[in-house]
């Protein structure tokens, strides 16, 4: 199975270098299916703490079979998939306009971003931590949350003491967008270092092989 889970993922990566830019949920449902995945659907109230809990705990369940995927399972995730139990990845798709890509939430370092530009060529993919370091993607998680989602609630609420008169309701969210600035870090169509980060996502998926491998081992030597 390990071997077989290696060869689905190979097919996953090449084949996201092909999406183009006009490409839509039912595109990524097509190739996915085509790659001999099943689409599942996962009851609304899990969310990104507990998709993140199950990766990064390799945690075994039902809810999902091996070689499965859900789209947009919450707003962090556009896709995520099951490579054997235990075994997940989580994607990001990105567009734009130029080369470097915008992010509209937090980067966490370890998701795949999917970034398919206008203008340029191929479809790239890179982890999260190829751009943002543990220490940065903290600080960011930090002040949104904490600093600005509390400027805008009180926000809310003081703007509703405005409206008086019941007038037509106005309602804020906080919003985050990152924009990536063009440095020597951050050529993303650069070919060296677009093979780089590509390069990346297969070295850090096969030691994240190597690490699942570890623990179903110890699994199976409790059983004995």
């Amino acid at each position: 199975m390990e071997k077989k889970g290696k060869i689905m993922i190979g097919r996953i990566l090449k084949n996201l270098i092909n999406l183009d830019y006009s490409y839509g949920n039912m595109d990524i449902i097509n190739m996915m299916n085509e790659l001999d995945f099943k689409e599942v659907f996962l009851p609304k109230h899990i969310k990104k703490k507990k998709l993140d809990n199950w990766k990064n705990e390799r945690t075994m369940n039902k809810m999902m079979t091996d070689f499965s995927y859900v789209i947009n399972p919450c707003k962090e995730i556009s896709l995520f998939v099951r490579i054997l139990n235990g075994f997940y990845l989580s994607f990001v798709f990105l567009k734009g306009e130029n080369e470097n890509p915008v992010f509209s939430t937090n980067v966490y370092r370890d998701y795949i971003y999917v970034y398919t530009s206008r203008r340029y060529k191929p479809t790239i993919y890179f982890y999260g931590e190829d751009v943002i370091s543990e220490e940065q993607s903290k600080y960011i998680e930090n002040y949104h949350n904490k600093k600005q989602k509390q400027i805008i609630r009180n926000m809310n609420v003081d703007y509703q003491k405005t409206n008086k008169d019941d007038d037509f309701k106005l309602r804020f969210v906080s919003d985050l967008h990152i924009y990536t600035m063009v440095n020597n870090k951050n050529i993303f169509f650069d070919k060296n270092k677009m093979s780089e980060k590509m390069m990346n996502v297969a070295n850090k998926i096969t030691q994240l092989f190597v690490i699942w491998k570890r623990k179903i081992d110890a699994l199976d030597s409790n059983q004995l």
